[in-house]
């Protein structure tokens, strides 16, 4: 064999060797990228069915705090123990989203979490069920009591760390996220240094690669960009749940509150007056009992709508619960009266016919209708809540359908 056949069988083998090794750390490379992706999927996964059974689990708590304030209204014996059932109910299924969380692979932080969010729900519970207990004895003043001092406030703490663990799982998907960035970075360098290091028989497979590579750069950028945005829209999801009632769309009881608070204490800095409107529907039960749940809830939509379309931008109305709406209103005072003409326009407003298609009928309600001002009524939301809430049972002692002011 010659010295010239030596050295392209040389060259070959070289290059041979090369295209090989190139090859194997192609694959090798690309097979861990793969490997990343699959791992990431189902971590991410996971970590999606924790905030949904999570989200379920907040969800519950709201619907069975709705059940508690709906048994401090009812008075019937047969509607209570039918709320008591679907408490029952909510809380089976609270057990049954808890052992499936428990079932998941869980860090120490997030057990950590879940116990002490299970062992306030439990303390939760117990105070609901001595308000229960106090409904059924007809002790509605002490079950009320109980269920503003030691209820809510629990059902707040527990609701709040079911919302912790929620952004705890978000930090995780973000930190997985940041985690296959770097190591599709790594993987990428490794590549180009050894398409650094090829000689010029392996350039065309190097570009091959390259191309393939920046192919599947792409294509994680994207899958990145996609990910990215489903959870700020997952992210922009539960906190409108959070703050919003499910059905209406309106404000719930707990961002009226932060946003009545902070006007009240913008007006003590700069002063000022202002007024806050208990409204409490009349005959909604009715509709319920003979059209049903979902006729109901038209009426409820309905009203919500039509509460909306009166206001001034920098009002605010919101759905406390059942059949319970709050007004806020900024810059108005008891002596110039306009507190009343805007009651009279919502009493009007609300007692205009409402037409549920379904049945093909038009049904009315009435609505009672309580107010309190500020300062005149109270320095705090809480004071003049409590005034518009009594003026509102007043109107209904007094005969429904009517509007009646803090003295």
């Amino acid at each position: 064999m010659s010295t010239t056949q030596a050295t392209i069988r040389s060259i070959n083998l070289v290059f041979v060797w090369l295209v090989t090794l190139f090859l194997c750390l192609t694959v090798i490379s690309l097979w861990v990228i793969n490997r990343l992706d699959r791992q990431v999927e189902v971590v991410i996964h996971d970590h999606y069915t924790k905030i949904d059974l999570m989200g379920s689990q907040l969800k519950m708590a709201r619907e069975r705090s709705l059940a508690i304030q709906n048994m401090l209204l009812v008075k019937d014996p047969f509607a209570l123990d039918q709320l008591l059932m679907d408490m029952g109910t909510v809380m089976a299924n609270y057990f049954a989203n808890r052992e499936r969380l428990l079932s998941m692979p869980l860090s120490l932080r997030e057990r950590e979490l879940l116990e002490r969010q299970h062992t306030q729900t439990l303390n939760t519970g117990r105070v609901q069920s001595q308000i229960s207990e106090l409904l059924l004895g007809e002790e509605f003043a002490a079950a009320y009591t109980l269920f503003w001092q030691q209820s809510l406030p629990s059902q707040e703490r527990a609701m709040a760390l079911m919302e912790e663990f929620i952004a705890l799982q978000r930090q995780l998907i973000s930190e997985v996220a940041e985690s296959m960035r770097s190591q599709i970075m790594t993987a990428t360098i490794e590549l180009l240094l050894l398409l650094a290091s090829g000689i010029l028989s392996s350039i065309a497979l190097a570009l091959w690669v390259t191309k393939h590579l920046k192919l599947e750069i792409n294509r994680r950028d994207q899958f990145e960009q996609e990910l990215e945005q489903r959870v700020a829209e997952r992210t922009r999801e539960l906190d409108f749940l959070a703050s919003h009632d499910t059905l209406t769309a309106l404000p719930n009881r707990s961002m009226f509150t932060t946003y009545v608070t902070q006007r009240l204490s913008h007006l003590q800095r700069k002063g000022g007056s202002a007024a806050l409107f208990f409204l409490d529907l009349d005959g909604f039960k009715a509709v319920n009992d003979n059209y049903g749940h979902q006729a109901g809830d038209r009426v409820l939509l309905e009203i919500a709508n039509r509460l909306k379309a009166m206001i001034r931008s920098e009002d605010m109305v919101s759905r406390l619960g059942g059949d319970e709406f709050t007004l806020f209103v900024a810059d108005i005072s008891k002596e110039d009266r306009a507190a009343l003409t805007v009651a009279k326009k919502i009493l009007a407003v609300i007692n205009r016919p409402i037409c549920l298609e379904e049945q093909g009928i038009a049904c009315q309600v009435g609505v009672s209708i309580g107010i309190a001002y500020y300062p005149h009524n109270g320095a705090t939301f809480d004071d003049i809540l409590t005034s518009a809430d009594n003026m509102m049972y007043d109107a209904k002692k007094g005969g429904k359908n009517q509007i009646i002011e803090a003295i």
